[in-house]
Parts: C-alpha cells; sequence; structure tokens
C-alpha cells in the first residue's frame, strides 16, 4: 500500500468513523464511487473498530492497514502459480483479486482467483469450501463459469475459472432498464444456470448483476456459484452478523438489496433465497432500478422485509404473466414463493400472454352492468338460463361402458389434497386424470374419441382437476396455488392461493369458482380470472368437495360424514343425505359411502331429495380423510361418469437386496404402515377386512400372522428391545397405546387424544415420544416428556414424521409451500430445518446417513453429510416404478437393504379408470320420477 492510499485510506476512515453508524455506508458509496477495493478496506477497519475500541488509535489503524495491505498485494506479471502464468490484474473484490493467466499446457487462457488470506488459517472453512468447490467443479453448463480445479500457492487457495469476457449486468444497467424481449432473453439463461445448480444441490446465495456477464456473442454467464457458501464462516448464518464479520458476510454472504428477507433476518435459506434474487435481477432489468434500496443498510433491510417492489414503474407492456411470476419470486414467507427456478422459464418464453384472461361477452358485460340495480335472485335465473342453455351433445339410448389405463409407469394421484382425481367435461367427451409418474403428478387427458392419454402441459403437480361451466377451461390445483388452463391447449394461469391441502372446487355458470381447503375444511369462492378470496357465505362454512348447482345459488358439500346444501343468498344450510362427495347430473345427486356410489332424485323446485337413495357403483376408489371421505369419481351434467375402481384386494410384499420378492400372508381390503422389528425377523402392519384396522404381527421365520389388536390400531413403532409395540389409535379412546408382543396384558394408554393423530417413535432412551396431530386445519409434531407436550414442527401442513436411529434428527414432509417437501430439524428442539428434497413419505436408512423418500413413482434415497448441520451429497434410485397405494406404505429391513412394501393386487389396479356414457340413461331407470 503506497503512502499515499494510506493517507486516503486514514481520511476516509477517521471521516466515517465521525458519522453515525447508519450513515457511513452512504458516506463511502459516494466517496469511494471509483474505487470499490478502498471502501471494502475502509469497511474492514470500521468493523475492526466495532469489535474492540483499541482500534481507535492511529497506531492501530496502521497495523490494521499493513495487514490488509499485505493480503491485497499485487501478483506480478509473469509469475507461475501451478502451470498457469499470470498476465495481468482482471479486478479486485471481498472475495479476493481476479487475474488473467494463461494454461500453457491446453493453450487457454482462464481466470485465477485468488482467495483472502484470512480464509488459509479456518481449517473447517476451507474443508467446506472444498467440497463445495468439487460440488461446483461438476457442474458443467453453457451459462454458468466453468471450475477447472484448485490451486495452492504460497498457503493460499486459488480458483482457476473459465475466462469470462464481456460487460456484467450492472455495467449494461447503468445506461438504464433494458428492452423487454432483450430482457426476457437473458432472464431465461439465468433461470438455466439456476435450475442446473439448484438440480446439484448448489445454491448461489449472492446473485446480482455484478456477478452476471454478458458476452459480445450474447451469451451469458452466471460467476461464483456456490462460493457464498463455501467461505462463509463455519458458525455464521446466511445473513448479516455483528463486529467483525459485518464486512466479511456483506462481501462473502450476500448483497443486501438482492438479499431475501430470511438472509436479512439472519435465518439462513434454501435455493428460494436465489429465486428471489432472480426475481430483483429481473425487475431491475425491467425497470432499470433496484427492487429494494435506501440510504443506509438498515433502511434496506426494513424494505426487504416488510416492504413490495413499487410495480407501477414495470412498463405498461410488461404482460400479467410476467408479473404474476415476479409476485411470486418476491413473496416474503419462501413457502408461498415460486417453488423452482424452472417454473419461470414457461412465462419467460411466452411474453405475450395477456390474452390468457378469457373474454368478456357482451352477455356477460349486460350480468356485471344489471348486478348493480337488479337483486340477487334475478341474476340467478339468469344464470340458471345460461346453465340450462349450455352445448350438450345427443347420447346413446343405453349406456356405454369402457376403460382407459394409463402409462406402466403412472398411477391415479393419492395426493396432494382431499379431492377427486378424476374429472370429466360437461359434454361428456373428456375424462382428465391426475396421475403420478416419474417426474411427480400431472394432468393427463383422455378424449373418448382416442384410445390413449397424453399429459396436459403446464399442469405438472397438478391434483384435484375439475371443469369449468363451459368446458373451456380446466382447473386444478399446484405449488400451493389454484390455477386454470384452457382445455384447448396453453399455458397455465394462477387464481389465488390455497394456504392448506386443497379439498375440491367446483366452477360455478357465474365464472366463480368454490373450492375447499385444509383439515377442517374451509370452503372460499374466487373469481375464475383471480382475485382474493372470500368466504362461501355470511358465515364461516367447514366442509369438503363443494359442488355449485345450474342455479348458481346452491352448493352441496360433505361434512362429518353428511352431505350438505348451501342457499348462498341468504346462507342457510340443510343436512340432505349420509355420504360424501356429492356430484350432480340432470336433476340427480350423487354421493358415496365408503366405496358405494349412491344416487337420489332431487326436486329443483324445493331443493329436496324425493324417492329413495339407491346404491349404484360398487368398488369407487378413494381413502378415509378427517372429516371427509375423497372418492376418484366424477360426472359430467349430461351423465357421463367416470371413476378409479378400488383394488379388491392389497398385499405386503418383502423385496430382498437383488430384486426378488415375497409375498407376506394373504391379501387384505386394507393393508397400512409395515414395520420392521428392531431384530428383522417380524414386521408389524395395520389390516382391516371389515371395520378399522387392527395390529397384525407377521413372523418372517415361521410365515404366521397373529393379531395384536382388537379395537383399532394404526402407525406401529417397534420397542427397542422387539417385546412390544407402541401404536396410535383413532376410535372412541384416541390416543397413542402401548402393547406387549405376548398379550399378557391389556393396552395401555400414553397418552389421550381427541383429534387425529398418529405416532412417529420414541426417543433412544424412552424418555420422550414423538407423535403428531391435527388441530382444525393446521397439523404439527409433537414431542411428548414427563407428561407434557411440546411443539416441534409447526402448525401448518405437517405430516408423517420419523425420528432417526440417535433420537436427534426429525424428517418429516410438508405442504405448506404448494408441493410436497421433505425436511430434517433437531429434536426434540426444533427451530432449524434443512431441505431434503421434493417429495413424501421419508424414513430413516439404519447407518443414520441416508434418507429415502418417495417422489413421484420412485422411492428415492438422498445420502447426508451430518459434520455440520444436514447437507445432500447424492441421491439414486432404490425402486422404479415405485406405486404402494396410501402413505406410509413401506419400511426399510434393519440389513439397510431390504424393503417391505404394500401394493395393490392386480397388474392395472391404481391405474384404470372406468367410464360410463350415459349413465343417467341408467339413473332414470333406476329411478323413476315420483
Amino acid at each position: 500500500m503506497t503512502p499515499e492510499r494510506y493517507a486516503r485510506l486514514d481520511e476516509l476512515y477517521h471521516q466515517a468513523l465521525a458519522r453515525p453508524a447508519e450513515q457511513r455506508d452512504t458516506f463511502l458509496a459516494e466517496a469511494c464511487s471509483d474505487d470499490e477495493m478502498l471502501r471494502g478496506e475502509v469497511l474492514s477497519l470500521l468493523a475492526a473498530h466495532d469489535a474492540a475500541a483499541s482500534f481507535i488509535e492511529t497506531p492501530a489503524i496502521a497495523a490494521a492497514a499493513a495487514g490488509l495491505a499485505a493480503e491485497y498485494r499485487p501478483i506480478a506479471a509473469g509469475a507461475l502459480i501451478g502451470p498457469y502464468e499470470v498476465r495481468s490484474l482482471l479486478g479486485r473484490g471481498g472475495m479476493g483479486d481476479v487475474y488473467h493467466a494463461h494454461d500453457p499446457r491446453l493453450n487457454r487462457d482462464v481466470a485465477l482467483k485468488v482467495l483472502p488470506e484470512r480464509f488459509a488459517s479456518d481449517g473447517q472453512r476451507l474443508a467446506r469450501f472444498e467440497r463445495e468447490a468439487r460440488l461446483l467443479a461438476a457442474l458443467n453448463h453453457p451459462n454458468v463459469a466453468t471450475l477447472f480445479g484448485i490451486e495452492e500457492w504460497q498457503g493460499r487457495r486459488i480458483l482457476v475459472l473459465e475466462l469470462v469476457q464481456g460487460s456484467t449486468l450492472e455495467q449494461r444497467l447503468m445506461s438504464g432498464p433494458l428492452p423487454l424481449t432483450e430482457a426476457f432473453g437473458l432472464a431465461l439463461q439465468i433461470v438455466d444456470a439456476l435450475e442446473a445448480a439448484h438440480d446439484h444441490g448448489i445454491i448461489h446465495r449472492d446473485l446480482k448483476p455484478a456477478n452476471i456477464v454478458i458476452r459480445p456473442d450474447g451469451v451469458l454467464k452466471v460467476l461464483d456459484f456456490g462460493l457464498a457458501k463455501a467461505l462463509a464462516a463455519p458458525d455464521s448464518s446466511d445473513a448479516l452478523t455483528r463486529g467483525t464479520a459485518l464486512t466479511e458476510a456483506r462481501m462473502v454472504i450476500g448483497t443486501l438489496p438482492y438479499m431475501s428477507p430470511e438472509q436479512a433476518r439472519g435465518l439462513g435459506g434454501d435455493q428460494r433465497i436465489d429465486i428471489w434474487a432472480f426475481g430483483c435481477v429481473l425487475y431491475e432489468m425491467l425497470t432499470g432500478r433496484r427492487s429494494f434500496d435506501g440510504e443506509t443498510q438498515s433502511d434496506v433491510v426494513a424494505a426487504v422485509i416488510n416492504r413490495t417492489p413499487d410495480w407501477n414503474v414495470l412498463p405498461a407492456a410488461v404482460p400479467p404473466l410476467i408479473r404474476r411470476m415476479l409476485q411470486r419470486c418476491f413473496e416474503k414467507d419462501p413457502r408461498q414463493r415460486l417453488r423452482h427456478i424452472g417454473d419461470a422459464r414457461a412465462d419467460l418464453k411466452e411474453p405475450s400472454l395477456d390474452a390468457l384472461s378469457p373474454p368478456v361477452s357482451s352477455g356477460k358485460r349486460i350480468w356485471g352492468a344489471a348486478a348493480a340495480t337488479v337483486a340477487a335472485v334475478v341474476l340467478i335465473v339468469v344464470l340458471a338460463s345460461v346453465w340450462s342453455s349450455r352445448p350438450r351433445t345427443e347420447a346413446p339410448s343405453e349406456p356405454v361402458r369402457l376403460t382407459t389405463t394409463l402409462a406402466s409407469n403412472v398411477s391415479v394421484n393419492r395426493g396432494p389434497g382431499l379431492g377427486s382425481s378424476v374429472a370429466v367435461s360437461p359434454d361428456g367427451r373428456t375424462v382428465v386424470i391426475a396421475g403420478t409418474g416419474k417426474e411427480g403428478s400431472q394432468l393427463y387427458e383422455r378424449p373418448l374419441d382416442r384410445l390413449d392419454t397424453k399429459p396436459l402441459a403446464g399442469t405438472e403437480r397438478g391434483s384435484g382437476p375439475f371443469f369449468s361451466w363451459d368446458g373451456k377451461w380446466i382447473g386444478f390445483f399446484a405449488d400451493g396455488r389454484l390455477k386454470r388452463v384452457p382445455a384447448a391447449g396453453g399455458a397455465a394461469v394462477d387464481i389465488v392461493k390455497v394456504p392448506f391441502v386443497p379439498a375440491g372446487a367446483s366452477w360455478g355458470p357465474d365464472d366463480r369458482i368454490v373450492f375447499a381447503y385444509g383439515g377442517s375444511g374451509q370452503l372460499q369462492a374466487v373469481d375464475a380470472r383471480g382475485g382474493n378470496a372470500e368466504p362461501l357465505s355470511p358465515g364461516t362454512i367447514s366442509g369438503y368437495n363443494p359442488e355449485v348447482l345450474p342455479d348458481g345459488r346452491h352448493v352441496l358439500y360433505d361434512s362429518g360424514g353428511w352431505v350438505h346444501l348451501l342457499d348462498r343468498l341468504d346462507g342457510r344450510t340443510t343436512r340432505l343425505v349420509e355420504g360424501s362427495a356429492p356430484r350432480y347430473a340432470s336433476g340427480f345427486v350423487m354421493v358415496n359411502r365408503g366405496p358405494t356410489l349412491l344416487a337420489a332424485r332431487l326436486d329443483e323446485s324445493r331443493y329436496e331429495l324425493t324417492g329413495p337413495v339407491v346404491p349404484l357403483v360398487q368398488g369407487v376408489a378413494g381413502d378415509s380423510s378427517p372429516g371427509g371421505g375423497r372418492r376418484h369419481y366424477a360426472v359430467s351434467p349430461g351423465g357421463t361418469l367416470a371413476y378409479v375402481a378400488a383394488p379388491t384386494q392389497y398385499s405386503l410384499v418383502v423385496v430382498a437386496p437383488d430384486g426378488t420378492e415375497r409375498l407376506i400372508g394373504e391379501g387384505a381390503p386394507v393393508i397400512l404402515n409395515p414395520q420392521f422389528s428392531p431384530d428383522g425377523r417380524f414386521i408389524a402392519a395395520a389390516a382391516a377386512r371389515t371395520g378399522p384396522p387392527d395390529l397384525w404381527v407377521h413372523d418372517l421365520q415361521t410365515g404366521t400372522a397373529s393379531q395384536l389388536t382388537f379395537n383399532g390400531g394404526r402407525a406401529p413403532v417397534w420397542m427397542d428391545d422387539g417385546a412390544g409395540i407402541t401404536y396410535s389409535n383413532a376410535g372412541e379412546r384416541g390416543g397413542i397405546y402401548a402393547q406387549r408382543m405376548d398379550g399378557r396384558d391389556a393396552p395401555r394408554q400414553l397418552l389421550p387424544l381427541d383429534s387425529f393423530n398418529w405416532l412417529v417413535g420414541w426417543t433412544p432412551d424412552r424418555r420422550t415420544l414423538a407423535y403428531g396431530v391435527m388441530e382444525g386445519a393446521p397439523s404439527s409434531i409433537m414431542a411428548f416428556t414427563a407428561g407434557q407436550s411440546r411443539r416441534v414442527v409447526g402448525p401448518g401442513s405437517i405430516w408423517g414424521g420419523r425420528l432417526s436411529e440417535d433420537g436427534r434428527s426429525l424428517a418429516y414432509y410438508s405442504l405448506d409451500s404448494g408441493s410436497f417437501e421433505i425436511f430434517v430439524t433437531p429434536f426434540p428442539d426444533g427451530g432449524t430445518r434443512w431441505l431434503i428434497a421434493e417429495g413424501t413419505d421419508p424414513a430413516w436408512a439404519p447407518d443414520g446417513h441416508e434418507i429415502y423418500y418417495r417422489s413421484g413413482a420412485r422411492l428415492m434415497a438422498a445420502r447426508l453429510d451430518r459434520a455440520s448441520g444436514i447437507r445432500v451429497v447424492s441421491r439414486r434410485v432404490v425402486v422404479e416404478p415405485f406405486l404402494p397405494p396410501f402413505y406410509d406404505d413401506y419400511d426399510i429391513h434393519p440389513d439397510g437393504r431390504t424393503l417391505a412394501m404394500v401394493r395393490p393386487t392386480g397388474s392395472t389396479q391404481g391405474r384404470e379408470v372406468s367410464i360410463i356414457v350415459d349413465w343417467v340413461s341408467e339413473l332414470r331407470r333406476l329411478l323413476p320420477a315420483q
């Protein structure tokens, strides 16, 4: 450091020190606008001053400056670092100096990033950095600056990187916003880079325009992937810290205007912090200004945490689809944020999507004007006439029966959600099925004039399909939102957020959608074009599976084992018939009682059922859910019925490491929750032929099975010595119970619970019990110790749960983000959580370093590094296809290689949909008019 530079450093330091702390950053940004390195040096001294008051004296400043000078002393041109010959210094920053160098072996130029010396003395940090560098080196993508290797020179670590020539996005933005087509094109390249990195488990953590270079040929490169995490101090968070860590956090961990709220709060984060930063970068490209800014650091942090970007400054030509995508990037709650960066690709590829909103016909404009002056009853009459004039097709006089079968690696959805996975268009010509395949759930379409099904583009992760009243749109749930997609093909459009598990929806003739969500069922209504959801009636209505009747005024729904009728005008409800999952077609109401589909005539003048309730179809697939029943069937207004046939039998099989299978006992209508004993000799599972399931124990040596409980039981967990089982019971005396294997004692209630619950497991010392409980709409996982329960995870949409062998980690899955995600959190303390994967049903391998989970139609295993926190280091496919019928339907043998799983009997069970065309003619025959 030259005497002149030191004098300037000393001057700026004292000037900044004389100012209030909140004004220093602004002062230095102006004073060092042409020398970012000098600004960093002053900030380093200020941070040191904050940590030690003795640094106020000038000699201490001189010592600190000398240390900085040694660290920032440039490497002379011509010096050799390994095989690389240094040519010139390209730039300097908080993460080190960057040099232009030449590799004579391959005759190519490279960039050398020389890391600051302060990292070389931190062994833990270097070890983590090298692990991250190995991951980054495996990432080969055209939009990511390649890491060629690591060198060591004079005790310092040096990265060998691809030399990217061009200007940074930050430099490009100095002249103002970019044209829309250029901004969208560059944003697509950023999406590609982030998606590739995220797929490799790499998070950038400091995405900003200065880290994005645009080559002269237009190819974009993202720099410094993964280095923010790699170079962070082992005990630091991914956010601002105090004292001497402040400058380091600012230079290494992130940049304030691009930090997510969770980073700014010091909470760290997963790949969704990159999605937030991507939104900041795209907003800046479109507007020429930062999304969050302020005069001081505190102002910026406050803006990130508390405010939203100014949407009014976006150019008017920015399509609504892009605006909605940006808004999802800027969700303060990461659970509501855009889940995958790849989800932004479709929006960016079709920037002129303002035609997505359905055109408003002149008739609807007349209705809208009349609504302000005409009574609601008149409006309903108009809607009823519109419904009655909808297009219909001539049907044959006799019902026609046929079936359609999904592909061999796709099964009908078992979730997420509590509604049907089948929908039929109003004209009865098209069936839509929500299926789960290799890549997760998606909607599939089967027109009746074709023999095959095809996936519907834009419906990835979709569930709970339903048609609009005119058949032009298909509604569905995905990514924590209610969405719609044109039935003729096109991009999906978000309608409204859905905070908990969806539980059915129906599109009325007034173009408002009635839908339900949550464990206790919250009925809401929303405009199909988008907007805020509102309660269905003046009072709060709890229920599931809503069905809007043709008059638009009355709605069927189920609650507490009964179907109810709601009058939307006066809010009055009437209990109509015992059953669940109601549907309407041509004057008939259909309901389910278990797997049986029944029907009765509806008097539409008095809205009462007339005549008997007649059983029509047996064996409709579904499952029981708290407060209601899901059944996979649908019927068109004209009477085309589609339903999934329930398997008549399930089998429990043991799969050896070589793939051979062994059938355990006979099949049963219901088999749930298999669990190996600690010695691997026995399997406990819940099974039922009639009534609620009980626990059975299968001896793998003798091939015999014995019934353990006789008053209900599920979710078994073996005691460590194998002498007994703890289990959950949802019967009249609900709660958690323990039962000895020898049956000498009656079941002992350990914890009484009135609400729906499930058992998770015990810690090895048998002092703490983990269990799940549903508390109305949200659910939680609790820890029960010494007679007291406390919450570990939740409340939210929390499910499953397994404890690691040491009892110190809890794996569970959640739907809070809109997609099922698997997390690990410390037990019983909770707090920090690590995202493992998108999927369900996690289970720990016996060694505690691998988590099995279900991802689409695959059973996967994620290998973990648990040295500091939890990090996924690799993944593998264990079984494919993997299509058990319910939840938590597999277990891992103590040998870590053998599996137990439940599967439906038959090769097409769970994939076949039955269709009956003109089913109404059958109804009229069985239920003649009175």
